[in-house]
């Protein structure tokens, strides 16, 4: 796990924080789920990912005004 975070700091310079984010958070809540490794559990961590990468773009970006890392698409 240690090594999935300095891939996902490293990947928020690149690609930026919302996309890095959302494949970090799909694919850790899906490696971390009790329901293991299959394509139900995925659906769910990628749900999961899109309501809270969602909620953390409307927080920062739309009612704070703060700017986050750029990437290459945002």
């Amino acid at each position: 796990m240690i090594l999935a975070t300095v891939i996902y700091i490293v990947a928020i310079n690149v690609v930026g924080f919302y996309i890095s984010s959302f494949v970090f958070l799909t694919l850790m809540s899906w490696y971390l789920s009790d329901w293991g490794l299959n394509l139900a559990s995925l659906g769910i961590s990628t749900g999961f990912a899109v309501i809270l990468t969602g909620a953390v773009y409307a927080t920062f970006a739309l009612f704070l005004g703060v700017p986050t890392p750029p990437g290459i698409l945002f």
